[in-house]
């Protein structure tokens, strides 16, 4: 090997290589203290269940899936180009080659670990979720979000048709009195009211999408009942009939 070849070797290793292995080594320490944490909650919330907290921890594993994978391909690229610049004599460079050699197969070696366990928790993740799917309490939530808001629409419905009850009146005392001014201001007011939101198109939209979302027949059997209760007063105080029969 040349004087050149030897010092392009040892300025590869010195200047480039051995600072990014340096890097990742310390960047895999890192996400071992992380994903030991994540793993144990991950496991407390299958065994609970939580499946709120399965869900979030799940994407911290997917980011940190991401993460893994970045750094093992650095590490491979870094094995790669030490490879190529490698000639078949060493001599005094030999040891330094080694060493470096070592230190991004040990690496590589913690990296596809850490891959691999990551995706054994990603799937144990994805089984706890699919398992644990709660699809009344689904329902209940969004059957009490609706109801909620429906019933706010309602008082507030109420309130604008005392208002409209007045404005009437007003309306009727000008015309009486052939109060122009008086007329003209009842118009404008009558406008206001008329475009208040929700309209009822909307509340009628909002309900028919409501007893789509909700999947009945997915409920157990009392919960069905009472769903067709609620459905049948909701429909009579807040719009059209529900496709559902």
């Amino acid at each position: 090997m040349s004087d050149d070849a030897k010092v392009n070797i040892h300025e590869l290793i010195k200047k480039d290589i051995n600072p990014a292995a340096d890097d990742l080594v310390k960047e895999q320490k890192e996400i071992v203290a992380k994903l030991a944490k994540v793993m144990m909650e991950l496991t407390r919330a299958i065994d609970k269940p939580d499946i709120r907290t399965v869900k979030l921890l799940l994407k911290a594993l997917n980011a940190e899936s991401a993460q893994v994978a970045n750094r093992l391909s650095r590490t491979a690229k870094l094995l790669q180009r030490l490879d190529e610049a490698e000639t078949d004599e060493f001599e005094g460079d030999l040891k330094e080659v080694e060493e470096v050699t070592a230190k991004l197969s040990a690496l590589e070696t913690k990296l596809k670990n850490n891959y691999i366990t990551i995706k054994e928790y990603q799937d144990k993740a994805t089984d706890a979720i699919a398992a644990g799917a709660d699809v009344e309490g689904d329902a209940a939530e969004a059957w009490a979000e609706h109801e909620a808001w429906l019933r706010a629409q309602l008082e507030d419905a109420k309130d604008r048709l005392a208002d409209i009850q007045k404005l009437n009146e007003k309306a009727k005392k000008a015309a009486d009195s052939r109060d122009d001014k008086g007329l003209k201001e009842a118009i404008k007011e009558g406008a206001v009211l008329r475009d208040a939101q929700p309209t009822t198109k909307r509340m009628r939209d909002t309900f028919a999408k409501f007893c789509d979302d909700v999947h009945p027949e997915k409920l157990s059997k009392d919960l069905q009942d009472q769903f067709a209760r609620d459905r049948a007063k909701f429909q009579k105080t807040g719009g059209r009939v529900c496709r559902h029969k």
